[in-house]
């Protein structure tokens, strides 16, 4: 190499070591900017299943045959497949309808619990906390778009990434909507998470919600009055009443919520943190015997608001049948695992949830109406919660669970089976060989257990197989997957505002979405499908839905004829770009929308949000 090709070499080092610098100040500046004090490389290994988005167009296709009808109650959905793929499609269908989240995500311990780009991340993998929080973000961002503005959402986790999570939900959902981090005892033991110094018995629940100003979340039921033993000449309006701290250390600081109270000697009190009222609130309470200032167990002053059985703090009549919840101490693993094998006759799946747990949680947030996502689904939990719940309230909730149908903890038994390598597994598994999907199909997650748990669960079953009958809880389930359709690029890269969509993918997408648009219709019994459209009609024969992907007058108002009449209908008719609905004389009943741009738009949108 001569001198001038040496030269070249290092100035070319040069600048990009310098662009290297560049970027580095501008994530440290991007950094300093905000308030969070949260940094991961999020680019060392990009999620394969994101990559996958910028030229893969996710949809769900529906599994005939799976459908489970025994009711004329509401209609459930399960979706098997990735869940970045099902959150994608849910963005379209549902964005904005969720009351409720909860989720139960791998606790990242290092020990085979949560796989990232297809490979376990164990505990001395250097980047295994920025790996989990890559998958936690994107998921919980697509999330966030699903919950109304009265949602919320609960996520188990432990102390492995509990300190993580809730600075990732205060920048994803804002540390003003942080509801609570509660607290549930969950071993009857210790446990393998031991410390050698503590035993630990408990994991977390953090709580966030769309709109905390918005958000609703009930007490638990008050099952005896003991509590409430103080007495005062007031007793006969108010009840008896129990004495709460004034002062908190948890709460949010505020200068208006920070003041000195005078005890009777004359004294001056300070909070721990704040007061829970105002000054004006504090007066008023003092007056008319709401807040009363004694000597506590160390013999020091304390102010203590009295809370009344009968009445609430503005003394106004109040049926006080419910309790707020702080440590969730019922419940444990144990129990868990004994539900499963009363199921299935074995224990198929470790580590589930006990299914009184959630029923707590949605006793807690939801009403009779609610929609219930759970897109870490694993076992079914969720969905036996809310079946069980609607048999006791008589309630309407659905549930949308959304899973994969991996084989974990038995990819041995198929290796040896087949005698294969890791590689050739590996191989097998990701081109889905023949053999692979027939062994996924018998032993995975979501054909194993969710399925078959939600199955049983509606019809009934026999204990531990053979045993007492169980009742069924009633309910009906209609089965989903995600599929892609290959196109070259879902965004222009020199113009990100713009899709980059050619009219064969869109004339795929519509003809491939019509499973998707019944879902967003909530109408799932298909009634006619052709070259030219597809019809779904709801189950009370009250509504339709069609769709429209032909070029023909003529099978155009052949649709048309079929959503006339004493139908609510809708009308979704295929178009290179958005429709002029005024060129279109319809009858009043029936609702025109175009497809497939509005798709389109929510995976914009979606692309765009990941990559923030």
């Amino acid at each position: 190499m001569n001198d001038k090709n040496k030269q070249v070499e290092l100035e070319n080092r040069l600048k990009a070591k310098e662009k290297e610098i560049e970027e580095k100040n501008k994530e440290i500046e991007q950094l300093q900017k905000t308030r969070l004090g949260l940094y991961w490389d999020k680019e060392k290994e990009p999620e394969q299943v994101v990559l996958d988005c910028e030229n893969n167009l996710p949809v769900l296709k529906r599994i005939k045959g799976k459908e489970i009808k025994s009711d004329k109650g509401e209609e459930n959905i399960l979706i098997e497949g990735d869940n970045f793929h099902a959150l994608t499609c849910l963005n379209y269908t549902h964005q904005g309808k969720i009351d409720v989240i909860y989720i139960d995500p791998p606790y990242n311990t290092g020990n085979k619990d949560f796989k990232y780009n297809d490979r376990f991340v164990d505990s001395n993998d250097g980047y295994r906390h920025s790996k989990w929080l890559n998958f936690m973000e994107k998921r919980l961002i697509l999330a966030k778009k699903l919950l109304k503005e009265t949602g919320v959402i609960f996520i188990s986790i432990d102390d492995n990434e509990q300190a993580n999570l809730k600075l990732l939900c205060d920048r994803i959902f804002g540390r003003e909507n942080f509801v609570g981090n509660l607290v549930w005892a969950n071993k009857e033991g210790g446990g393998s998470g031991d410390s050698r110094h503590f035993k630990i018995k408990h994991e977390y629940l953090l709580v966030y919600g769309k709109s905390k100003e918005n958000l609703e979340i009930q007490g638990v039921d008050i099952e005896d009055e003991y509590r409430y033993k103080l007495s005062d000449e007031y007793e006969k309006e108010r009840g008896k009443y129990q004495l709460i701290k004034l002062d908190s250390a948890s709460i949010q600081q505020s200068d208006s919520l920070k003041f000195n109270i005078i005890s009777p000697e004359n004294t001056i009190i300070e909070p721990k943190g704040c007061w829970r009222w105002s000054e004006q609130k504090v007066k008023w309470g003092l007056k008319n015997s709401f807040v009363v200032i004694k000597k506590d167990k160390q013999n020091n002053w304390a102010v203590y608001t009295k809370q009344y059985l009968k009445v609430d703090n503005k003394n106004k009549p109040i049926e006080r049948n419910k309790r707020q919840i702080g440590i969730i101490d019922k419940f444990s693993t144990t129990q868990s695992n004994r539900k499963i094998k009363e199921l299935f006759g074995k224990v198929n799946f470790e580590y589930s949830k006990p299914y009184e747990l959630i029923h707590l949680i949605l006793k807690l947030s939801s009403n009779k109406n609610s929609l219930i996502l759970d897109f870490m689904a694993g076992s079914g939990t969720t969905g036996h919660a809310v079946l069980q719940l609607n048999k006791e309230d008589g309630g309407n909730r659905k549930f949308i669970l959304c899973t994969n149908n991996e084989i974990n903890g038995i990819e041995k038994e198929f290796k040896e089976k087949y005698n294969l390598s890791n590689i050739e597994f590996e191989k097998e598994r990701k081109e889905k060989s023949k053999r692979y999907y027939k062994w996924e199909e018998k032993y995975g997650i979501c054909s194993a257990v969710t399925y078959p748990r939600i199955k049983k669960v509606i019809n009934g079953y026999n204990k531990n197989g053979n045993g007492e009958f169980v009742e069924g809880l009633g309910g009906n389930l209609h089965y989903f997957k995600t599929d892609l359709i290959t196109i070259d690029k879902v965004i222009d890269e020199k113009d990100k505002e713009k899709l980059k969509i050619n009219d064969k993918n869109r004339k795929e997408l519509t003809h491939k979405a019509g499973q998707m648009i019944a879902i967003k219709e909530n109408i799932f019994e298909e009634l006619r499908l052709n070259n030219f459209y597809q019809i779904f009609e709801s189950k009370d024969k009250k509504r339709r839905v069609g769709i429209y992907f032909g070029e023909s007058k003529e099978k155009f108002e052949k649709i048309v004829e079929q959503l006339k009449g004493n139908y609510k209908s809708a009308l979704y008719i295929f178009s290179y770009k958005k429709i002029i609905k005024k060129n279109y004389t319809l009858s009043k009943n029936i609702r025109l929308e175009d497809i497939p741009e509005p798709i389109l738009e929510i995976y914009k949108e979606v692309n765009r949000l990941i990559k923030k």
